[in-house]
C-alpha cells in the first residue's frame, strides 16, 4: 500500500516540477505577448477603420408584426 502511494507521490511531484519548469514560463511569455498586442491595437493610428458605425434600423414594429403573423400562418 505504501509503495503505491509513494509511486503516486513521485508521479505528482514530477508533474508539478514539469509544470513549474515548462508551464509557468510559457504562461508568462503568453501573458507578455497578450499585453503587447492589446497595447498596440489600442493605440494605433488607423483605429477608425475597425469602429463599426451605427446605422438607422429599417426594422419597424409593423414589419415585426407582419413577420409574426406570416410565421403563425405557416405554423398552422
Amino acid at each position: 500500500m505504501s509503495a503505491r502511494s509513494t509511486k503516486e507521490q513521485v508521479t505528482k511531484l514530477t508533474m508539478f516540477l514539469g509544470f513549474a519548469a515548462l508551464g509557468l514560463p510559457i504562461l508568462i511569455l503568453a501573458l507578455f505577448a497578450d499585453f503587447y498586442y492589446f497595447w498596440m491595437n489600442n493605440f494605433r493610428s488607423n483605429l477608425k477603420k475597425i469602429i463599426i458605425e451605427k446605422k438607422k434600423s429599417t426594422l419597424t414594429s409593423t414589419s415585426i408584426k407582419d413577420i409574426v403573423n406570416l410565421s403563425n400562418k405557416y405554423a398552422e
